[in-house]
């Protein structure tokens, strides 16, 4: 199976200003751990989908969905 970019939880970092760095300190994971879930080469365990949840804003299953969100079903911070 072909590993795909997690097109949902790469806009909405950025749409939350936030950097790879940014957010792997505040997971307590390495920059080349986190970048490889945003890449899709490795899947994150619950209390990390978790806390990368809390820290967006958003769902889980909007972050790792498939299905492209539009601008509009994004949060304001």
């Amino acid at each position: 199976m072909k590993n795909t970019k997690r097109i949902n939880l790469i806009k909405i970092r950025k749409n939350n200003g936030l950097k790879v760095k940014d957010i792997a300190n505040l997971l307590g994971i390495s920059m080349s751990h986190y970048y490889k879930i945003e890449e899709g080469i490795r899947n994150p365990n619950l209390e990390t989908s978790i806390k990368l949840s809390k820290i967006l804003g958003s769902t889980i299953e909007e972050l790792f969905s498939n299905d492209k969100l539009d601008d509009s079903s994004q949060k304001a911070v």
